[in-house]
């Protein structure tokens, strides 16, 4: 009947060896009617049927319009049908509606040109309504008697396989979203925003559109924090990113920076839309419902900055976010300013000291900051806390603009010097040997050394350099003592040490709130400043 009988019997008349029967007859003789019966066409059906039916995987004998002319065991089972009633079918009929191989007029046309079976996955649907994803490698044969055209079809049940490839799927795009989301808020985190930033600035520069950017920070987050316990401080957090969502386009993304800082990204919005985006995100924090029985509500202070208004890179653009983030938070809290570079310096000295901060490049500044992060997780997380507290000490000690713009800048790069020490000393679980207290006495230099090289003003290069120095000539590298200390410093060093004694050590856990003040009063007036002191006691203290 078809052309795969011949290929039927072509290998079953050959003998032990592989070689056809008809070139060995005059060697091995062979009696006429046992080979009347291997040629005969019902034992060819016969064979044909018992590798057919008893096949381990599907099979299916087709017409030219796709109809069900055989199918196996192996298939009806996966398709849950017997093959009277796939006989009364189609391959279209039993096929997804949604597989792109539904029409089979077109896998017809591609089988009858391929030589070679054709091969591709596809699902099925069961009689209970089920899909069953196969492999089917299908093959035309012609019928020399009547010069119809057939397809012969295996098909190997690959569903599991199938479940085993999707749940793998979703566990990369899980990951994908765990490396881009900050686990705590559910919004971006710093490394996506980075990313983000990047690509709509390139973005902006081809179309010569505006975007912006929002720094946004909880107003006295760590005394709420302190206050309340860390879960409903992470609730507090989870509010604020929730308002920053609820004002959002689809094209912009808000992520979290860092603690209690967040930062956002508004595609193609000019200086007047971002600000106007970041009064609705300060009000929306202001008028959240309280989170504790006694009422407290959360404010924020915000930052904005414009490209091409404000800065060309991301960096910079950051940066002069932040600078306007500081703006803001000097003037009072809970407002929104945008990046003004002489707001904070009517003096002379103080434009002086700030436009030398600018100038001398916002992206070195980021560059040196990211590189601690880099380098050191820790420490690039302690002096961003120790610039915030020393920022926060200098408003309450009424410090000049001058020196709140040092300890602004110079408190994030305080231990920038630790680049040059070695991993073992950064990590080490156990007490420094005096060997090694050496080597660490030595970032402070280079720190200052570092940045000399990045073009800083010299009272930030002596912020750094001097930050471990104490009043009684304790400290190190220069024995400074007394007087010889700028305010700046005699701030910085007191933030330092409270961050550092309130962190946990590999060497020992983070101190409590009460044994921290007790250890600023017996150093108040002897290592430490004692209106230093008294202003962490007045903001922190428990009176």
């Amino acid at each position: 009947m078809f052309a795969i009988r011949g290929e039927l019997m072509k290998h079953h008349s050959t003998s032990p060896d592989g070689e056809p029967s008809s070139e060995r007859e005059e060697h091995v003789p062979m009696a006429v009617s046992e080979r009347d019966r291997l040629e005969s066409v019902e034992f060819a059906d016969a064979l044909f049927r018992v590798h057919f039916d008893k096949a381990p995987i599907g099979m299916t004998l087709l017409s030219a319009e796709g109809g069900y002319l055989r199918a196996n065991r192996a298939f009806c089972r996966m398709v849950g049908y017997d093959e009277k009633e796939l006989q009364r079918l189609s391959e279209p009929e039993v096929t997804h509606p949604d597989d792109p191989f539904h029409d089979f007029a077109e896998v017809r046309a591609l089988a009858v040109v391929e030589e070679d079976p054709i091969q591709f996955d596809k699902r099925y649907i069961r009689r209970d309504g089920e899909a069953v994803w196969a492999q089917v490698s299908l093959s035309s044969l012609d019928d020399a008697s009547s010069a119809g055209l057939y397809f012969i079809a295996m098909i190997q049940d690959i569903t599991e396989r199938k479940r085993t490839e999707d749940d793998l799927g979703r566990r990369i795009v899980e990951l994908q979203a765990l490396a881009t989301t900050d686990p705590l808020t559910g919004i971006y985190n710093h490394r996506f925003m980075l990313d983000f930033l990047d690509h709509r600035l390139a973005e902006a520069k081809r179309t010569e559109r505006p975007v912006s950017i929002l720094m946004l920070d909880v107003d006295h987050f760590r005394r709420f924090n302190e206050r309340h316990g860390h879960d409903v401080g992470d609730r507090a957090l989870r509010s604020v990113a929730q308002c920053m969502r609820q004002v959002l386009r689809e094209e912009d993304a808000a992520c979290r920076y860092g603690g209690e800082e967040f930062a956002i990204v508004l595609s193609r919005a000019n200086l007047p839309a971002a600000l106007a985006v970041a009064e609705r995100v300060r009000r929306r924090v202001e008028e959240a419902p309280p989170l504790t029985p006694g009422g407290d509500r959360l404010t924020c202070s915000i930052g904005v900055s414009t490209y091409p208004d404000h800065a060309s890179t991301a960096l910079s653009l950051l940066k002069a976010a932040d600078v306007a983030l500081y703006q803001a938070k000097h003037a009072g809290r809970n407002q929104v300013c945008e990046y003004l570079p002489g707001a904070l310096s009517p003096q002379t000295d103080q434009e002086g000291l700030h436009g030398g901060l600018l100038a001398t490049s916002l992206e070195a500044v980021q560059a040196l900051i990211t590189a601690i992060d880099l380098r050191d997780r820790y420490t690039g997380a302690h002096c961003q806390r120790v610039g915030r507290l020393a920022q926060e000490l200098g408003v309450r000690l009424g410090v000049s603009d001058a020196d709140l713009e040092v300890l602004r800048l110079g408190g994030s790069l305080l231990d920038v010097g630790k680049i040059g020490l070695p991993d073992h000393l950064l990590t080490k679980a156990d007490q420094l040997t005096e060997e090694e207290w050496s080597q660490v006495r030595q970032h402070p230099v280079w720190s200052e050394q570092l940045l000399r090289q990045a073009g800083m003003p010299p009272e930030v290069q002596h912020l750094v350099r001097w930050h471990h120095e104490r009043l009684d000539g304790s400290g190190y590298p220069d024995q400074m003592r007394g007087d010889e200390l700028p305010m700046a410093v005699r701030i910085a060093s007191v933030a330092d040490v409270v961050t550092a004694l309130k962190d946990d050590r590999p060497y020992r856990p983070a101190w409590t709130r009460p044994q921290v003040l007790a250890y600023l009063r017996q150093q108040d007036g002897k290592q430490l400043d004692a209106g230093v002191v008294q202003a962490y006691c007045d903001l922190y203290g428990d009176g």
